[in-house]
């Protein structure tokens, strides 16, 4: 029962899906992120896939994102605004976590949430429009990059230091070594299916692709260090709102490598 009580606070944390009154720990819901990504990129993928079918793939990926943007809530897309905000507009340490705290949002946070949606519906625009398999290729690309990005945000609560008491402190705090484990093998296990939906048709080899989904499996990895030491280097670690941003570069940078396969 107390897993189950933290996978439905997991879904009621990362989702606007109604689950009903969360019962469970914070650090029980995190090792359930990845699973709740999975899910997120599947409804995405299916929805970008059924109105692929029907429209044009620019118009099928700008309804896939809207889709997982009301799922969340827009979520992540708020910590990566508000990030970006304190980042490009604080001076000092205390002016950006005093920033990361307002609701408003400035020029960076808008520009920025413009740039992400517009990065997101390229590449998923890309993705459904390419050679492979019709179906499975974007599903298993949505998949992977929700899951392994969400298992990259779990896995930063853990090793990066944290700045503040905020949510993401909340959540990181108690957080154990299995746990953060058993979170990356999830994302690992995601990455798995793009790299066997090959068939006689495509144009591009099974070695190929798995070379392409290792490749931006790191470069996603890197990029989210890279956000975590920026983080450290302005307020001193981590917050809620870094890590909706570390989640939405590494999810983005999966995608973008995805998308170059054709």
């Amino acid at each position: 029962m107390t897993r189950l009580a933290g996978a439905r606070t997991a879904v009621g944390f990362l989702t606007r899906v109604p689950v009903g009154a969360a019962t469970g720990s914070p650090a029980a819901a995190v090792g359930w992120f990845p699973a709740v990504g999975a899910g997120i990129g599947l409804t995405q993928g299916l929805l970008l896939v059924g109105a692929g079918d029907v429209t044009t793939p620019l118009l099928a990926a700008a309804l896939a994102v809207a889709a997982s943007t009301l799922i969340t809530g827009a979520f992540h897309l708020d910590g990566i605004a508000d990030v970006a905000d304190a980042f490009g507009g604080g001076w000092t340490r205390e002016q950006r976590l005093e920033i990361l705290k307002d609701s408003r949002l400035g020029t960076y946070g808008t520009a920025t949430v413009a740039l992400v949606l517009l990065i997101e519906t390229a590449a998923l625009s890309a993705i459904v429009d390419n050679s492979l398999p019709p179906w499975w290729w974007p599903v298993t690309a949505t998949v992977a990059a929700h899951t392994w990005s969400r298992a990259v945000s779990v896995a930063t609560m853990r090793m990066a230091p944290l700045a503040g008491d905020g949510l993401g402190a909340g959540y990181g705090a108690g957080l154990s070594w299995p746990v953060v484990v058993a979170a990356v093998v999830t994302g690992v296990v995601a990455l798995i299916p793009p790299a066997v939906v090959i068939d006689s048709g495509a144009d591009v080899t099974r070695s190929e692709i798995v070379v392409v989904v290792l490749a931006t499996a790191l470069a996603s990895s890197a990029a989210a260090a890279a956000v975590i030491r920026l983080a450290v280097i302005k307020i001193g670690g981590v917050t809620g709102d870094v890590l909706g941003t570390v989640q939405q570069v590494a999810a983005l940078t999966m995608l973008c490598g995805l998308a170059t396969v054709a």
